[in-house]
């Protein structure tokens, strides 16, 4: 039969793996949740200098933590990855809607189209107004107007923001607010037709 003194110490090692355990995680079963504290990946840092719609934003480019070829520092465009929100111009909405077509832009802005596309314009710029510190990570199978770009030569990234001690992906924001439900469900938000090493159906809800 053991000692006391062996069992004490058999039982404060047996504590101590537990709280280990708990600490890092290892005995969540749940994994790493949307308020987790886990540092997501990221391979720049930069500052929001201008939201212009629901899926680009103006920014400058402080750090690159891995450095990309034609990714400099300093002013950039950038491009959410794997999704494609509706158009603020009337001009532009006419390749996804063809009822648009003769419509001035004060009758577009009637339509839910625009609706939607205010609405990820306005959830961007409450969560990453003007001088916002984002984080990004940059889509490494991108290539359109050059490496890791669109067709249009806007980087084409995941956007993280740290909001205290949780990761915020705004894409999947985005996605999970402005995926159709409601409206026509002919409109794509989610591009899948471009190579990426992001799946953007892993960002869905599984409400949505």
């Amino acid at each position: 039969m053991p000692s006391q003194k062996k069992l004490v110490l058999i039982i404060s090692i047996v504590v101590f793996t537990g709280v280990v355990a708990v600490s890092f995680g290892f005995l969540d079963e749940g994994g790493v949740g949307e308020e987790s504290t886990e540092v997501p990946n990221y391979e720049a840092i930069a500052v929001v200098r201008e939201v212009l719609d629901g899926d680009t934003l103006k920014v400058n480019i402080l750090q690159e933590l891995n450095p990309h070829e034609g990714v400099e520092l300093g002013k950039d465009k950038i491009r959410l990855a794997g999704i494609d929100t509706e158009e603020m111009d009337v001009h532009k909405a006419v390749s996804e809607h063809k009822d648009v077509k003769n419509m001035t832009q004060a009758e577009y802005e009637e339509t839910i189209y625009y609706q939607h596309a205010l609405a990820a314009k306005n959830l961007i710029k409450s969560l990453a107004p003007k001088e916002t510190k984002i984080y990004l990570d940059i889509d490494d199978l991108a290539h359109g107007k050059g490496p890791y770009r669109g067709l249009y030569g806007r980087l084409i990234t995941v956007v993280y923001i740290k909001d205290e001690e949780k990761w915020i992906n705004l894409n999947s924001e985005v996605l999970n607010q402005e995926y159709p439900t409601d409206y026509d469900q002919s409109y794509k938000l989610i591009i899948n037709s471009y190579n990426s090493e992001f799946n953007p159906y892993d960002w869905l809800s599984s409400n949505s």
